[in-house]
């Protein structure tokens, strides 16, 4: 488990983190994936070092499989990215460290 990156539910996410004025990251993971091993640590060096612009929150899909459904996640993993309460980017499967970066600084 991450100490930066913010486990939380759908419930959780709608009704103490939609409100922020943050970019939010939401990392759609399942705990015994691969790419969730490898992402996890780069999502923690970028919310380290966007702490003041990004929240980073990540949700396990088989245990919020009705947060899952209702998404239409198909790929693990999945990240959004959302603002104001909108999805304003996705991204499905594994990312690079020069990816995720510039997903979120093309997004800030």
């Amino acid at each position: 488990m991450s100490k930066t990156v913010l486990v939380v539910t759908a419930e959780q996410l709608a009704s103490q983190l939609l409100s922020t004025e943050r970019l939010i990251l939401l990392f759609c993971i399942n705990n015994s994936s691969d790419d969730y091993q490898t992402m996890l640590p780069m999502i923690e060096t970028l919310q380290s070092h966007y702490q003041s612009q990004i929240y980073c929150c990540q949700i396990d899909i088989d245990q919020d499989t009705a947060f899952a459904k209702k998404m239409a996640i198909d790929v693990v993993p999945t990240i959004f990215l959302i603002r104001h309460q909108q999805i304003i980017d996705e991204r499905e499967g594994r990312l690079t460290a020069d990816e995720l970066a510039h997903f979120i600084e093309n997004n800030l």
